[in-house]
């Protein structure tokens, strides 16, 4: 693992001073503690030490691994190689110390059974969508609590692409911004705002479930009624296939329901004439075509009003036949 270290105030690398990071710059006036940038298979990591050399005052460095693979104990590997380079450099980190309280405990980021109760959880899986879906989101959370921090960190880095920084003033690069307080000792959670912009999300991929769900009862309602339509032709065609007017089976079936001879009234004329007896034919069909469109018309407009009521679908785009 290739490491690097800077002095926070000027950028510069330590100890030779030959090779400037502007971005080391920034996190030492915004008091970034850990930057994490996760992108596919690669992670950068910058993270604040305060350590003295001998008896000289504590200084703060950034120590950055550049560019590194993910392997399973990451931070661990980080922490142990940061130790060496510090070792190295004769430099003593100040261990115990507030500023360093996440130099101190980073390599737990690798523990699978560090626990934390609080009430982040809940939302991890949403808030990798909104990153993967958006990647320019920004997401602030506030809290002191360590082991807070250290678990939600853990469990936001299996999101595929993301940038975590925790620091002690807003800064705007990275997707979560976890603001510390290092003189008080609240509990993690997110902002009003951030608490907007997940339930806004939450809502909407509710809403976008419900419609999948009512376009799928839409469509079967549909294929209902075109089956519905389908029997129905399939039974005049047996009929005339059979030497039956199926419009003759309709009249005695209706006169059975209703007990009403609809030929008795509709034909009640006499007349011996063979012209006669065509006009009745014929006002017969009339009526019973008139009647059958106008139970087709009262079932049409109750099933739209049905689907109108039921799924909110415009009736007027239902085509049965095309």
């Amino acid at each position: 693992m290739e490491m690097k270290i800077y002095e926070d105030q000027t950028g510069l690398i330590f100890p030779h001073h030959t090779e400037k990071n502007e971005k080391a710059v920034t996190f030492f006036n915004k008091g970034v503690d850990l930057y994490i940038d996760k992108k596919d298979e690669r992670i950068i990591i910058y993270c604040f030490v305060l350590a003295h050399k001998y008896l000289a005052r504590d200084q703060g460095y950034y120590i950055v691994s550049d560019n590194s693979g993910i392997i399973y104990s990451i931070f661990n590997e980080f922490k142990k190689n940061a130790t060496k380079l510090l070792h190295d450099l004769e430099l003593q980190p100040r261990h115990g110390d507030m500023d360093n309280a996440i130099f101190d405990n980073l390599d737990k980021f690798d523990l699978k059974d560090y626990s934390y109760a609080g009430n982040v959880y809940k939302d991890i899986d949403i808030i990798s969508d909104i990153i993967y879906k958006e990647p320019d989101l920004y997401l602030d959370y506030r809290g002191s609590d360590i082991a807070g921090i250290l678990t939600f960190c853990y469990q936001l880095l299996k999101t595929k692409n993301v940038k975590i920084a925790v620091s002690s003033e807003e800064i705007k690069l990275c997707n979560i911004n976890i603001l510390r307080n290092k003189k008080s000792r609240e509990p993690l959670a997110p902002s009003s705002t951030t608490i907007q912009i997940l339930d806004n999300y939450r809502r909407m991929q509710t809403e976008k479930k419900l419609d999948i769900k009512r376009n799928e009862e839409i469509e079967r309602g549909k294929n209902e009624l075109i089956e519905g339509f389908d029997l129905i032709k399939d039974g005049i065609r047996i009929f005339k296939n059979l030497g039956h007017d199926p419009t003759d089976v309709i009249i005695d079936e209706m006169n059975k329901v209703t007990g009403i001879n609809i030929n008795s009234k509709t034909v009640k004329k006499e007349n011996n004439s063979t012209d006669d007896d065509e006009n009745k034919g014929i006002i017969g069909h009339i009526i019973l075509v008139a009647i059958f469109g106008m139970i087709m018309v009262i079932l049409g407009i109750i099933i739209g009003i049905y689907l109108i009521k039921h799924y909110g679908v415009n009736v007027e785009n239902l085509t049965i036949y095309k």
